[in-house]
């Protein structure tokens, strides 16, 4: 099936959808990892998926960690491209004479390895939504300056606001959230004083993307398959919407087009008003 997919997917237009849209997401992990319909929003089943799935589960050494990395295994948030999105960050950051790269909810981090290692005297800081995330990366990501649990729906952002050269990094978070909970991450960042901000979504919505995505839940939902509820995928002008009149906008392009084989590749750098 997943061959077909590919070859319906190089026949559709790859532009951007032109309106503003938001659609739900839905994702299947295999097996019977979540029940059908089961949503993909606490922080228990995250737990579950960064200690049993193998897409998403977090390395247990350092070697292992630093492999991974390394040669670019097809697991979640990365890619082929990382290397290359990583080195285009680090253009973006220096750009912008930023010294100080805060990541949130880094997952597995290894774009932030990627760019740490083009950019070693960056001080980097990641943070994590669980515990346990934030153990595993102190004990494997040894020369990141710090990791630290922070919830963005509840963060307490004054403590990067008013500083010019530290950027918060927001990649591949977008779907997490729905519109009115990003409206308010935006806002509640404008008013703690936040300045840059690199905002990477898992994509904006492409003709392609969306006729590919509706196509493949039509497909697993005929084969019977339990798909869970993952989250949002919006179209730029969905996301602009919430912080166009916060943060100046700057587009930024990580590594080809956004397209359905490289997701995370475009984004925006936005500086507050």
């Amino acid at each position: 099936m997943s061959n077909l997919i590919r070859t319906i997917g190089k026949l559709l237009p790859d532009c951007d959808v032109p309106w503003t849209l938001t659609i739900k997401h839905f994702y299947y992990f295999g097996g019977n990892f979540f029940e059908r319909n089961e949503k993909l929003d606490t922080e228990l089943n995250w737990q579950r998926l960064r200690t049993y799935h193998p897409f998403f589960k977090l390395p247990e050494t350092e070697a292992e960690w630093r492999s991974q990395c390394e040669f670019g295994k097809e697991k979640d948030g990365q890619d082929g491209c990382l290397p290359e999105k990583a080195e285009n960050l680090v253009k973006v950051l220096k750009t912008h004479n930023i010294k100080h790269l805060v990541s949130i909810s880094a997952g597995e981090a290894c774009l932030e390895y990627h760019i740490k290692k083009n950019y070693p005297e960056l001080k980097l800081t990641l943070t994590e939504y669980t515990l346990d995330n934030v153990e595993v990366l102190k004990k494997v990501f040894k020369n990141c300056e710090s990791v630290i649990k922070l919830d963005a729906l509840k963060a307490d952002w004054s403590q990067f606001a008013q500083k010019k050269d530290v950027c918060l990094l927001f990649f591949r978070l977008d779907a997490s959230f729905d519109d009115q909970e990003l409206r308010k991450i935006f806002d509640n960042l404008y008013q703690a004083g936040v300045v840059n901000i690199i905002y990477v979504p898992n994509l904006f919505l492409t003709v392609k993307f969306l006729l590919f995505e509706k196509f493949r839940a039509f497909l697993n939902r005929i084969l019977g398959k339990n798909l869970t509820f993952a989250g949002y995928f919006r179209t730029k002008k969905r996301s602009h919407s919430f912080w166009c009149d916060l943060y100046q906008v700057e587009d930024i392009n990580l590594c080809g087009s956004g397209s359905i084989k490289h997701g995370a590749a475009r984004g925006v750098f936005l500086k507050r008003m």
